[in-house]
């Protein structure tokens, strides 16, 4: 055993680059195949009106981007995924489900949503986009 490591790893190193070759393919294989969503985050601001609650944003909302809807106001604390719910002048979303468990859980006049647009591959992600948007 000790002979071949001698003459197949010390003396010529294929055998070394054949591994680090290997690894850097399957790293680069995962960042081509590995997908990751595209979330935006908006200040909002919430009001109820007799079971319904009408989410306000100062920025454009356009629904057909729209993949999924989260809102919280401390993501360290609770956050709802929103599934029932109607854009409304690009700016709205009327929601219909019960969202009345967060607020009494956060007690908060800050709420936020993170609306997951779209999915890009990690590489393009990182290397391609940088990071932006």
């Amino acid at each position: 055993m000790k002979n071949w490591y001698l003459k197949y790893v010390i003396k010529k190193p294929y055998l070394y680059f054949l591994f680090i070759s290997i690894g850097i393919i399957i790293i680069f294989g995962l960042f081509i195949t590995t997908n990751v969503p595209v979330v935006k985050t908006y200040p909002i601001e919430l009001n109820e009106n007799h079971g319904e609650y009408l989410l306000t944003c100062n920025e454009p909302i356009f629904n057909a981007d729209i993949k999924s809807i989260f809102l919280y106001s401390d993501k360290n604390n609770a956050m709802n995924q929103i599934t029932n719910y109607n854009v409304v002048n690009n700016k709205q979303i009327n929601v219909t489900q019960d969202l009345s468990g967060l607020i009494s859980v956060t007690n908060s006049t800050d709420y936020y949503i993170d609306i997951s647009k779209n999915t890009v591959t990690l590489f393009n992600e990182i290397f391609i986009q940088g990071g932006e948007n």
